[in-house]
């Protein structure tokens, strides 16, 4: 792939999953064997507290209740097998999630080792922790309605969260009409003014990610969102300055490269205001790709159709990626009466696996 900005290599990663250390399944231990095989970084961001959950018919809270309990437990633990994790070909980051139905849901990650498992009860503390520790503060599923999970955006603030995470296993954030909608486990569906659109035409400035929130201990799940990160070299600093400097792509499901500056400049940097404006924009896909689209204030300023100007293979490669899918039922964490079971078997002839 051309590389417009050459000073930086695309790693990919999940910085927004979760296992068993909590109220998800799997353990820490078997979540970075995963994430070791297929990632170049990921942040294990446990279920941590929340402070202003309501009391549920049933004491069905009790189950988050102990969660946050076993979570906070295992803290030390924790630590300690996220510092073994790393090695020069692998970058494990320490975090937790902080839950508010007032305030939204952060993901604070931090750089470095943390002994102090800081759980407020209110956002203006925690993200002065956050300054103070210099970690991020990176919030998600923003387009809940307010008061119900989703993200008090008058709490915004670029120098914690200089990213947002416009997508993961819940779905979609950029608009009330963009594909994927909160359906999985949602809190309601997506409302107008808390999308991403509405805070852009508001002037507010942030980058994107997306990571899985996955709740099975596999953090870069096909299908739930990945987080692409331009990067000076693979490493907790440098991975930490990109997220600051937003030279970040998310993407739903296939790795698509994605490289683009302005005026030679990367991605995610502020510059003053020019008439004259040359765009570099190089894209690479495993799939073919249907549109490339350059937005300006909300708008698609300028469209392409790579399949318009690419000759179909007469042939299929050797080498080809197959996708397979299949399934579908409930929640199994919802208790449902119907499940659904699945006995599948994959054959290939003429070809090998």
């Amino acid at each position: 792939m051309p590389v417009l900005n050459k000073k930086y290599t695309l790693f990919w990663g999940d910085i927004h999953n979760h296992n068993a250390v909590g109220y998800a399944k799997g353990s820490l231990e078997r979540s970075i064997e995963i994430a070791r095989e297929h990632l170049d970084f990921f942040a294990f961001t446990g279920h941590a507290s929340w402070h202003d959950m309501p009391i549920m018919p049933g004491n069905r809270h009790m189950h988050w209740i102990k969660g946050f309990e076993a979570h906070t437990k295992h803290w030390p633990k924790t630590r300690q097998i996220i510092k073994n994790a790393n090695d020069k070909s692998f970058v494990a980051l320490l975090g937790y999630e902080w839950h508010s139905s007032t305030f939204g849901d952060y993901c604070l990650i931090f750089e470095e080792d943390q002994p102090e498992l800081f759980l407020p009860g209110n956002v203006k503390k925690l993200l002065n922790f956050a300054k103070s520790q210099k970690a991020l503060a990176i919030p998600h599923h923003v387009a809940y309605k307010l008061n119900w999970r989703g993200y008090n955006w008058d709490y915004f603030d670029p120098e914690v969260s200089p990213v947002v995470e416009i997508f993961s296993e819940h779905g979609c954030t950029m608009s009330d009409r963009a594909p994927y909608p909160m359906i999985l486990h949602s809190n309601g569906g997506r409302d107008v003014s808390n999308t991403i659109d509405f805070q852009l035409a508001r002037g507010l400035r942030f980058g994107f990610v997306a990571s899985t929130d996955d709740h099975f201990g596999y953090p870069g799940a096909y299908g739930e969102g990945l987080a692409g990160i331009w990067a000076e070299n693979l490493s907790a600093k440098a991975i930490f300055e990109a997220i600051r400097a937003r030279r970040t792509i998310a993407v739903t499901g296939d790795r698509i490269n994605l490289d683009f500056s302005l005026n030679e400049e990367p991605m995610g940097k502020e510059l003053p205001y020019i008439q004259e404006r040359h765009f570099g924009i190089d894209v690479e896909s495993p799939d073919s790709l249907e549109i490339i689209e350059l937005v300006k204030n909300g708008k698609p300023v300028k469209r392409f159709f790579p399949e318009d100007f690419t000759e179909r293979p007469k042939k299929l490669p050797e080498r080809a990626k197959c996708r397979f899918q299949y399934g579908w039922g409930p929640w199994a964490a919802l208790d449902l009466e119907r499940i659904c079971l699945w006995d599948v078997k994959i054959r290939i002839e003429r070809g090998k696996f």
